[in-house]
């Protein structure tokens, strides 16, 4: 089966001789600063734009020169600037989309535009006329055509530029709905604004390829810092792009028991972000979490959306907003799923993260609301532990290692479930580099990164694994962990519930 497009050594619109293809089913970002020639490349596999130089082909067939309308169907397309059509409403413009499949009926077509309508939020102007519509609804919109239909490639440019990053991250996740169907994707957008869920990212300067791999290698790799990415310093390896979102948790210098860098580590956390940290070593971003939540020594700058919580336990830590799940639950097995969310919330913290509002991130719940936590299956259990936490409404959620214990399948249902959560509260995890955390994080932090290009040698914490890399089948222990199924002293706290069940000594800092 051919690339379902390719560029061979295009040039113009910034481009000096480019090569890039895209292969079916794969998800390829491109980013660059301004001049890179990255704003190019959607329209030029859109044809909205021609090269001076080269070739464009789609589905193996050179369409270079040709109009959109004599080239390969199938194709999704965000613009920059959406362009609706002014003269139909909201509805009527979803709905020329879902009838370009022309293998749908009428009937089926128009469900699948309400449905459409409905995901992105456009259900009270789906009869207002799209030429009324300001940036945001314009942008919906783009996305509810695209989302319509079924689509072999989907091509994004630039998504939601200028608006509220919870806005971005919703209209994303929309996307990435198509891709998850099988649709290739193609998406370019600023240097500053990776885009997230892709598989390959490619990075342009001065309108040629300088870096193309993997995207959490190439997100830690030293390309990006020559676009000031990533600041200068023996400790730049160790720091994560600045979000472009206002900064909620922020980490200076941070160092903890089992494998900090030695110069500690940088990063922010911004609103509208899910930030995987990892590590060949699965100590290392294990003793990062819970060295935040204040299980665990750790010492350094820890900045909670402009309190100092660096000195602070492990209690006082929760109640100021940072919300902790443990590897573990952290969960009373004979406690049910409701008694679990009301415990939660006896933080009194108001915020978004009502029972209604999590079963609906997290429906796998909904029917199991009176059954004890202890028979629920791996999924079940980690959902229901991070649904506890979340009804304490922090101001962030860190979780150590979501995916422990569960199969591919289960492992995407949870980093889909964090996904939509950081669209509301930003969400910090830890685990291994691949699979679908990876795929649906804004960022993934290299913790084995360092100024010498190795990994630091760990100093083990009591209890950690410092020699154990990520197992590749499960892992997890017990739901009880341990503090024992019924989670007495010892236990480990949760956000905003305090400890599991009977209350248990506070860990010092």
């Amino acid at each position: 089966m051919p690339p379902v497009v390719e560029l061979q050594q295009v040039r113009g619109g910034g481009l000096r001789g480019v090569d890039l293809r895209v292969e079916p089913g794969e998800r390829v970002g491109v980013v660059g600063l301004a001049g890179s020639g990255a704003s190019s490349v959607v329209p030029l596999v859109v044809g909205t734009a021609e090269p001076d130089a080269g070739r464009v082909v789609r589905e193996g067939r050179d369409v270079t020169g040709r109009p959109v309308g004599d080239r390969p169907g199938g194709l999704g397309w965000v613009g920059r600037a959406p362009h609706p059509f002014s003269g139909l409403s909201v509805y009527e413009n979803v709905l020329v989309a879902a009838l370009a499949n022309r293998r749908w009926r009428r009937r089926f077509a128009e469900a699948h535009a309400r449905r459409a309508v409905l995901r992105l939020g456009l259900a009270d102007l789906a009869d207002v006329a799209a030429d009324e519509l300001d940036a945001e609804g314009r942008c919906r919109l783009e996305v509810a055509r695209v989302v319509t239909a079924p689509r072999r490639m989907v091509a994004v440019d630039h998504l939601a530029e200028g608006l509220q990053p919870g806005v971005r991250a919703e209209l994303a996740l929309a996307l990435a709905e198509v891709a998850a169907a099988g649709a290739a994707v193609l998406w370019a957008d600023a240097a500053d604004q990776p885009p997230p869920g892709v598989d390959r990212l490619v990075v342009l300067a001065q309108g040629r390829v300088v870096a193309d791999g993997p995207r959490h290698e190439v997100l830690a790799g030293d390309e990006l810092r020559g676009l000031a990415l990533r600041p200068e310093g023996p400790a730049s390896r160790h720091r994560a792009p600045v979000p472009s979102a206002r900064p909620v948790l922020v980490l200076e210098g941070w160092r903890w028991d089992g494998g900090s860098p030695g110069a500690g580590a940088d990063l922010v956390l911004g609103e509208g972000e899910l930030v995987l940290a990892s590590s060949a070593l699965a100590a290392r971003p294990r003793g990062l979490v819970r060295s935040l939540a204040g299980l665990e020594h750790g010492e350094g700058g820890l900045d909670l959306d402009g309190a100092d919580l660096a000195s602070r336990r492990a209690r006082t830590r929760a109640a100021q907003g940072l919300g902790f799940v443990p590897r573990s639950g952290g969960v009373d097995p004979a406690s049910t799923v409701a008694d679990h969310l009301a415990l939660g919330r006896g933080t009194g913290r108001r915020g978004p993260w009502t029972s209604s509002a999590l079963l609906t991130v997290m429906p796998e719940l909904a029917p199991l609301r009176d059954e004890a936590v202890g028979e629920l299956v791996a999924l079940e259990r980690r959902l229901a532990s991070i649904a506890r936490a979340l009804a304490g409404n922090p101001i962030v959620l860190v979780v150590e290692d979501p995916l422990a214990d569960l199969d591919e399948r289960a492992g995407a249902v949870v980093a889909d479930a964090l996904a939509e959560v950081s669209r509301r509260t930003p969400v910090l995890v830890s685990g291994p580099a691949g699979g679908p955390l990876a795929r649906r994080a804004s960022r993934v932090v290299d913790l084995d990164a360092t100024p010498t290009g190795g990994p630091p040698t760990p100093t083990a914490a009591a209890g950690s694994e410092p020699t154990a890399a990520y197992p590749t089948g499960p892992h997890e222990a017990a739901p009880g962990g341990a503090g024992g199924p019924s989670g007495g002293a010892g236990s480990e706290p949760t956000a905003g519930g305090g400890q599991s069940s009977a209350t248990g000594p506070e860990p010092a800092p």
